[in-house]
Protein backbone atom coordinates (compact mmCIF):
# COMPACT_ATOMS: atom_id res chain seq x y z
CA UNK A 1 0.00 0.00 0.00
CA UNK A 2 2.69 2.34 1.07
CA UNK A 3 4.77 1.68 -2.18
CA UNK A 4 1.38 2.35 -4.19
CA UNK A 5 1.47 5.60 -2.88
CA UNK A 6 5.16 6.63 -3.56
CA UNK A 7 4.99 4.85 -7.27
CA UNK A 8 1.82 7.11 -7.97
CA UNK A 9 3.75 10.54 -6.21
CA UNK A 10 6.45 10.29 -8.21
CA UNK A 11 4.48 9.50 -11.08
CA UNK A 12 2.53 12.55 -10.23
CA UNK A 13 5.72 14.95 -9.60
CA UNK A 14 7.62 13.64 -12.79
CA UNK A 15 3.96 14.58 -14.33
CA UNK A 16 4.34 18.51 -13.07
CA UNK A 17 7.49 18.35 -13.42
CA UNK A 18 7.73 18.11 -17.46
CA UNK A 19 4.58 19.37 -18.68
CA UNK A 20 6.04 22.80 -18.89
CA UNK A 21 8.76 21.40 -21.13
CA UNK A 22 6.27 19.50 -23.19
CA UNK A 23 4.34 22.72 -23.55
CA UNK A 24 7.34 24.52 -24.94
CA UNK A 25 8.38 22.16 -27.72
CA UNK A 26 4.69 22.83 -29.43
CA UNK A 27 5.21 26.01 -30.23
CA UNK A 28 3.84 26.17 -34.21
CA UNK A 29 6.65 26.84 -36.49
CA UNK A 30 5.90 29.37 -39.74
CA UNK A 31 6.03 28.87 -43.03
CA UNK A 32 9.11 29.12 -44.85
CA UNK A 33 10.26 32.64 -45.89
CA UNK A 34 8.02 34.33 -43.46
CA UNK A 35 9.67 36.54 -40.79
CA UNK A 36 8.98 36.11 -37.13
CA UNK A 37 7.44 39.86 -37.05
CA UNK A 38 5.03 39.55 -39.75
CA UNK A 39 3.93 35.66 -38.34
CA UNK A 40 0.67 36.03 -36.38
CA UNK A 41 -0.07 32.23 -35.80
CA UNK A 42 -3.70 31.75 -34.82
CA UNK A 43 -2.75 28.12 -34.06
CA UNK A 44 -0.67 25.41 -35.41
CA UNK A 45 -2.26 25.00 -38.96
CA UNK A 46 -2.92 28.64 -39.32
CA UNK A 47 -1.24 31.96 -39.46
CA UNK A 48 -1.75 35.53 -41.02
CA UNK A 49 0.70 37.01 -42.48
CA UNK A 50 1.38 40.63 -42.40
CA UNK A 51 2.84 42.28 -45.78
CA UNK A 52 6.12 43.98 -45.58
CA UNK A 53 4.76 47.33 -47.16
CA UNK A 54 2.03 47.24 -44.34
CA UNK A 55 4.70 48.16 -41.90
CA UNK A 56 6.39 50.90 -43.73
CA UNK A 57 2.83 53.18 -43.16
CA UNK A 58 3.79 56.81 -40.77
CA UNK A 59 2.05 56.80 -37.25
CA UNK A 60 -1.10 58.07 -37.63
CA UNK A 61 -0.86 62.02 -36.29
CA UNK A 62 -2.70 64.65 -34.41
CA UNK A 63 -5.21 64.36 -31.44
CA UNK A 64 -6.76 61.09 -33.34
CA UNK A 65 -5.57 59.16 -30.62
CA UNK A 66 -8.83 56.78 -30.42
CA UNK A 67 -8.94 56.20 -33.64
CA UNK A 68 -8.49 53.10 -35.09
CA UNK A 69 -4.89 52.68 -36.90
CA UNK A 70 -5.13 52.01 -40.46
CA UNK A 71 -6.08 48.25 -41.32
CA UNK A 72 -2.61 46.38 -41.98
CA UNK A 73 -2.75 44.53 -45.54
CA UNK A 74 -1.78 40.62 -45.22
CA UNK A 75 -2.66 37.16 -46.43
CA UNK A 76 -3.81 33.91 -44.25
CA UNK A 77 -1.71 30.39 -44.82
CA UNK A 78 -2.44 27.26 -43.54
CA UNK A 79 -0.39 24.01 -43.13
CA UNK A 80 -1.57 20.50 -44.57
CA UNK A 81 0.15 17.46 -44.94
CA UNK A 82 2.38 18.66 -47.88
CA UNK A 83 3.29 21.65 -46.34
CA UNK A 84 2.31 25.66 -46.00
CA UNK A 85 -0.26 26.89 -48.81
CA UNK A 86 -1.56 30.61 -48.68
CA UNK A 87 -5.04 30.97 -48.63
CA UNK A 88 -6.98 33.10 -51.40
CA UNK A 89 -10.35 34.12 -49.92
CA UNK A 90 -12.89 34.51 -53.13
CA UNK A 91 -16.37 36.35 -53.43
CA UNK A 92 -18.76 34.01 -53.04
CA UNK A 93 -21.40 33.57 -56.26
CA UNK A 94 -24.08 35.63 -55.96
CA UNK A 95 -27.12 34.02 -56.70
CA UNK A 96 -30.57 35.01 -58.81
CA UNK A 97 -32.14 38.28 -56.92
CA UNK A 98 -29.09 38.98 -54.73
CA UNK A 99 -28.17 42.72 -53.66
CA UNK A 100 -25.35 43.88 -54.98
Amino acid sequence: MKRTLFVGAAVVAIALAAMPLVRGQGVPDRPPGVAAGAWISLNARLGFVVAPHAADQPPVAGGNALLLAPPVAGYFMIKSETGWARVVIADPLKGPGAAG
